[in-house]
């Protein structure tokens, strides 16, 4: 088949796909949150760095060594205005190792060694600014890092949206066989037709589901980092930070927590897969 033929049928194929896509994505509520720094952020604020809420006799989190977690980010769960399943009120909060690695384990996403989920119930008598600052020592690898992913304290505002299930290259992979499968080409050359169908959706159709979010479906700069099992036991997006004008995670990357939906539903954080990656 000559190249314009080609090309022809890789448009036709594609759109398509196109139409399974929007027939059959699935949508998801998702907590959409703006991220900007600001000067006048309330120790119980959802936010990303800064200071965080700590209750009175309550200790900063450490790993097994006694090293302090650095503060990362808190949600305030009054912001996500009923998202289903999620809490309604108290303070969730992400805490990370100052290591090189961010409290990443390749090996265990969910070694607890590196990083750690709070949830706090209810808002109670806290530790204010000053108190806060003679408490606070984190580990650093590097002495100089005075800041994890912001350059400045971040408020974080949240508002109820749906969002469309993405049609990655995974998700586009899978339509692509289905319309080979019903159409029933006589076509030899099937690969560079897929890579056709590829390049046609690079150019006309690539989105990513980026963006600081809770629930909905996560975006990834590398590979999808939950293998088998893992994508039912960790089926719910907890919280996802993403790069922008205010945030940068290595080059500019994305970090995502899962939970099971069952256990966020009982308010146990205990089990929870951390990930993060970049460009």
């Amino acid at each position: 088949m000559e190249d314009k033929e080609l090309k022809k049928l890789a448009k036709e194929i594609f759109e398509k796909i196109k139409k399974k896509y929007y027939e059959t994505a699935k949508e998801m509520i998702v907590a959409n949150a703006s991220v900007n720094t600001s000067k006048e952020i309330k120790i119980t604020d959802s936010k990303i760095e800064g200071i965080p809420y700590i209750p009175k006799g309550s200790k900063i989190p450490t790993n097994s060594e006694g090293k302090q977690f650095m503060f990362l980010a808190q949600i305030n769960c009054a912001d996500l205005k009923g998202l289903e399943n999620f809490p309604k009120e108290g303070i969730l909060q992400f805490w990370v190792l100052g290591d090189d690695l961010m409290g990443l384990d390749f090996d265990n996403s969910t070694n607890r060694n590196g990083f750690d989920v709070i949830y706090y119930e209810k808002i109670e008598d806290y530790y204010l600014e000053d108190e806060f600052k003679k408490m606070y020592n984190p580990y650093k690898y590097d002495p100089a890092w005075d800041f994890l992913i912001a350059h400045h304290p971040c408020k974080m505002e949240f508002s109820l949206g749906k969002q469309k299930e993405n049609l990655d290259y995974d998700f586009l992979d899978i339509l692509f066989e289905k319309v080979w499968e019903e159409e029933n080409f006589k076509f030899d050359e099937k690969d560079k037709l897929s890579e056709e169908v590829e390049e046609i959706y690079g150019y006309e159709f690539y989105e990513e589901n980026i963006g600081t979010k809770c629930n909905g479906f996560p975006f990834f700069t590398q590979s999808e980092p939950r293998k088998g099992e893992e994508m039912n036991e960790y089926d719910t997006l907890l919280f996802q930070i993403n790069s922008g004008k205010e945030i940068m995670i290595g080059d500019c990357g994305v970090m995502n927590f899962f939970i099971n939906r069952e256990k966020l539903k009982n308010r146990d954080f205990s089990d929870v897969f951390y990930n993060w990656d970049c460009y």
